[in-house]
């Protein structure tokens, strides 16, 4: 059974489930039955659902980092990995970073946990018209019970999602579980902790799917 388990986690680790959305929340709302009556739907699930796309590029993009329910600043070596897809994405617009200390003064939170809903206020506040979230969760020494019931044992999950700030429409999102047992010595420096070298181990394991999320995106404008 422990080998099964660890033969589907390390399968995880090799795959990344992605979609992209630029659906009309005006045409899902209001879709009709084949005889032509109305469909039915709760009125807050048309609330919810009734969001259009604003997609346009280029445009400002903030990116927040998420580790563990966390709004952190990236160490030196995943901060260097964001800034040169920045450069070969300039077509995209600009990236920015979505500033903890903004948040603060936002949200009044000093600890830095956020609710993801907050993320759009916050980026709205830098004026960013999409937010990149990445979020990483993991087992990196931590002693609170939050962070060691997260995520199973030499797991790290890691999921991205592109959102319009203005209105909340969520144009893409792409997720993996990788083996922390793939993490390397020299990823994110030599002299990197654990969790600097897992976090820069699934960020740059998921560049390629966000970069591909970007291209699908432009495609379908």
């Amino acid at each position: 059974m422990r080998r099964l388990i660890a033969t589907m986690i390390l399968t995880l680790a090799l795959t990344a489930c992605s979609q992209v959305q630029t659906t009309s929340g005006r045409d899902f709302v209001e879709r009709k039955n084949p005889d032509g009556t109305q469909m039915q739907i709760d009125d807050h699930i048309a609330k919810i659902a009734n969001v259009e796309s604003n997609l346009h590029f280029p445009a400002r993009i903030g990116v927040a980092r998420i580790i563990n329910g966390r709004l952190e600043i990236a160490p030196p070596a995943e901060r260097k990995l964001m800034e040169e897809f920045a450069k070969r994405n300039k077509t995209y617009g600009s990236f920015g970073t979505v500033s903890a200390l903004v948040a603060e003064t936002v949200t009044g939170n000093r600890n830095n946990n956020f609710a993801l809903s907050q993320i759009r206020v916050i980026a709205a506040r830098q004026h960013f018209d999409y937010v990149l979230i990445y979020k990483i969760d993991g087992k990196f020494g931590a002693t609170n019970r939050w962070d060691r019931n997260r995520v199973p044992a030499n797991t790290i999950m890691t999921q991205v999602a592109l959102i319009d700030v203005r209105n909340g429409y969520p144009y893409a999102a792409t997720e993996a579980a990788l083996s922390a047992n793939k993490v390397r010595w020299g990823g994110g420096g030599h002299r990197a902790s654990f969790k600097d070298r897992a976090t820069y181990h699934a960020a740059e394991y998921m560049m390629p799917q966000v970069q591909e999320m970007f291209a699908q995106l432009k495609a379908q404008m």
